[in-house]
């Protein structure tokens, strides 16, 4: 083997340890269905990896195989490509929590082209419209070999455009690093994608993918601290810490408003149907909180308070829109209980209250709402 391909292997190798690692260390996101979708992504870059390397070194005859074993890889190499896009995709919109990944008519269409795509790359095998080998044995791109290309990268095209406008667009993100890294995060492996159009037989695409994975690991672990894994909103620790950071800086146009949030009968539902139950009860609900908030030109922090307690913080122009706001939650709550066709129905009892400069504490702001709450359940006792 000349030192070329030695060098190309060695680095695919590197790679692939490197994410597998990742993929072992990953085991602690498995709760959270927002990390699923990264543990898949992660799972078909080792086989993008694996096939790369594989089908190079069949190619250049450095592994013993035929004609249809080299197109055998190489289908499933492309394929790995487009699922782990999909994925990525699908990840990222999680976890800015926005309206795609929550219509379902959009999901359906993503799957449809995913579909597609491995249908086509499954009719190469026969026709060689994209790749195919000669009879000498050569492997050729074929005519349609760029629409393959761009198939394969469409989904992060599409992650690149997005997290561009949400890093312009969003200035309600606490940690901006956090903003930067979402760009980052697609836009390393299209350009290295791009790069490997022309010069393929440069390693370049299984190194910025690594690179872009371990940067959202690290951010991931970051995040541990702060996110309530079981409905993947801010936990009580970091919500008082956004809370204190809003009431230092108030100056926007808009009141800024807290509202606790209980759900009602909760222990019943734990003691009657067991926690697994009640964690699911959670689990719709925190999806209820995010879908409403979702829509909102200045999205809301949530979090989940503890227990059976959620907690927003909204900034609106009077008390009218809170309220609306708390008919929205209250009217989607009642969809979902028809949709989960559960043995019992989920209701919330919310309280707010404006923030006001005498309130010099957190805890002073967050009594306020609670306060408001207490009475909101009194009166419907």
């Amino acid at each position: 083997m000349n030192d070329y391909y030695l060098l190309y292997t060695e680095v695919n190798c590197i790679s692939l340890v490197l994410i597998g690692l990742l993929l072992i260390k990953s085991r602690e996101f498995r709760q959270s269905r927002t990390y699923k979708d990264f543990i898949y992504s992660v799972i078909f870059m080792i086989l993008f990896i694996s096939t790369d390397a594989i089908s190079t070194l069949m190619i250049e005859g450095y592994l013993p195989a035929n004609k249809g074993w080299i197109l055998f890889i190489k289908s499933i190499y492309f394929s790995s490509a487009t699922l782990m896009s999909y994925f990525w995709l699908l990840y990222f919109e999680k976890k800015t929590n926005t309206p795609l990944h929550q219509a379902k008519k959009i999901q359906r269409i993503l799957q449809v082209i995913v579909i597609f795509e491995i249908i086509t790359i499954i009719a190469n095998l026969r026709h060689g419209f994209f790749f195919y080998i000669s009879a000498d044995g050569v492997y050729h791109r074929g005519v349609d070999f760029i629409s393959l290309y761009f198939l394969c990268y469409l989904f992060i095209g599409v992650a690149i455009i997005r997290s561009l406008y949400i890093a312009i667009f969003q200035t309600n993100y606490l940690d901006k690093s956090y903003v930067i890294t979402l760009v980052l995060f697609p836009v390393m492996p299209a350009i290295a994608g791009i790069i490997q159009y022309f010069y393929p037989q440069l390693p370049i695409a299984c190194i910025c993918i690594t690179i872009s994975t371990y940067l959202i690991y690290f951010n991931s672990v970051d995040e541990l601290i702060f996110i309530d894994p079981l409905t993947g909103l801010n936990n009580r620790r970091n919500f008082m810490r956004i809370i204190s950071h809003k009431m230092k800086s108030t100056d926007s146009d808009e009141a800024l408003y807290l509202l606790m949030m209980d759900v009602d009968y909760f222990k019943q539902i734990n003691d009657t149907y067991g926690h697994i139950e009640g964690d699911r009860a959670l689990s719709r609900v925190s999806y209820v909180l995010s879908t409403v908030t979702t829509p909102l030109r200045k999205r809301p922090m949530l979090g989940r308070f503890g227990g059976d307690e959620f907690i927003a913080l909204l900034e609106f122009q009077n008390e009218q829109q809170v309220k609306s706001y708390i008919n929205t939650v209250q009217d989607l709550l009642k969809e979902e209980n028809i949709q989960a066709n559960a043995k019992y129905k989920l209701t919330l009892s919310i309280g707010y209250a404006p923030y006001v400069p005498e309130y010099h504490r957190v805890l002073d702001f967050i009594n306020a709402a609670d306060e408001h709450l207490y009475q909101v359940k009194k009166n419907r006792s």
